[in-house]
Parts: C-alpha cells; sequence; structure tokens
C-alpha cells in the first residue's frame, strides 16, 4: 500500500501538469485538493490500518476516475481503464463484502459515464483526436499496474518459498524423529532380549 499510495500521488502530481497544460483550471483543483488527502493514507499505513486505507483510497480513486471522464471524454476517457487496476489493488488486502462494495460502487460510477452521457445529465467533450495527456495517463496506469502486479507476485514467490522451507525443515524433523523412534525401538528390543537373557 505504501508503493501504491506513492504511485497514486505521483499519478496526481502528473495529472496537474497534464490538465495545466489543457487549461483545465476545474480538475487542477480537485487534483490539487486530493494531494494531502491521499497523503494521509501513509498515517494510517504506518497505525497498520490496511483495509481501511484501501477502501478509502479504492473509493477515492473510483470516484475521481469518475469525475475526469465526466468532465472528459466521459466512458471513452483513457482514465476508465484505472477500474480494474483500482479493484485488484484493492482485493489484495480488502475483505469479501469490501471487494463486493467496491464492484457495485464502481459498477454505478460507470453507470453514471454512459447513462448520465445518454440522457443529457452531463455533456463530455465531442473531441476524439488524442492529446499527449492520454499516453501518459496510460503509460501511469500501465506501468502502475505492473509494478503493482511485479511486487504481488513477488510477495506470493517469497511466501511460497519461505513454505517451502518451513515444509523441508519439518521433513527433516520427521524424518530426525523417526530415525530416533527406530533406534529407540532397537534398544528397547535389545533390553529386553538381554533382560530375559
Amino acid at each position: 500500500l505504501t508503493w501504491f499510495t506513492t504511485l497514486v500521488i505521483a499519478g496526481l502530481v502528473v495529472g496537474i501538469f497534464i490538465l495545466l497544460s489543457n487549461n483545465n483550471v476545474f480538475l487542477v483543483i480537485v487534483l490539487i485538493i486530493s494531494l494531502p488527502l491521499v497523503s494521509v493514507s501513509y498515517y494510517f499505513i504506518r497505525q497498520q490500518k490496511f483495509e481501511l486505507v484501501s477502501t478509502t483510497l479504492s473509493i477515492f480513486l473510483i470516484t475521481l476516475n469518475t469525475i475526469l471522464p465526466s468532465d472528459g471524454l466521459g466512458i471513452h476517457s483513457i482514465n476508465t481503464i484505472a477500474y480494474p487496476v483500482i479493484l485488484m489493488v484493492a482485493s489484495l488486502v480488502s475483505r469479501k463484502r469490501t471487494i463486493i462494495f467496491l464492484t457495485l460502487y464502481t459498477l454505478a460510477c460507470v453507470a453514471w459515464l454512459v447513462i448520465g452521457e445518454l440522457s443529457g445529465t452531463y455533456s463530455p467533450n465531442n473531441h476524439v483526436h488524442s492529446i499527449p495527456g492520454d499516453f501518459f495517463t496510460a503509460a501511469i496506469i500501465i506501468v502502475a499496474t505492473v509494478f503493482i502486479i511485479n511486487k504481488l507476485s513477488g510477495a506470493l514467490m517469497n511466501s511460497f518459498l519461505s513454505l517451502q522451507k518451513e515444509t523441508d525443515g519439518r521433513k527433516a524433523v520427521d524424518e530426525d524423529l523417526r530415525q530416533r523412534e527406530v533406534i529407540l525401538e532397537a534398544v528397547t528390543f535389545a533390553a529386553e532380549q538381554f533382560l530375559k537373557t
């Protein structure tokens, strides 16, 4: 979560510069206000309140990734590819109920982007040409996803190796106990024979 929070803050900073280049003052203000809110996550991570951080960050990011497209290209915005990434990261430390809630919330946000546009509640920009910010946004989301997956697979591999070592250690202890048992049985048998004699 520390790495993920750092990536979110880096993404917000890059987003501010992208939006500044497009003169989108409203969204720049939204992202600037978001920076201290996300930074508070570090405190709760140190307090080991992982699910609280994960849930709060997820709700914040899902909401942000709904606000940004609402003022941009709607459901066709590049930001919408972040929804699965957010849910994936949240699922690493959250309970099943929390993931179900976050999934339903994400679906509601996607419904807003589609139904809101269709009903005329909001009007997305009709510009269909890519801008450099689209590349940077997609690149940040893809790099963050790869980074988180790498961290997850590394943690799983370390857990597997640790479990393997523990299993090998237990096998060695079991084998040692079996050998001692065989020796003890042999000594007992020899003692019985000696006493009989």
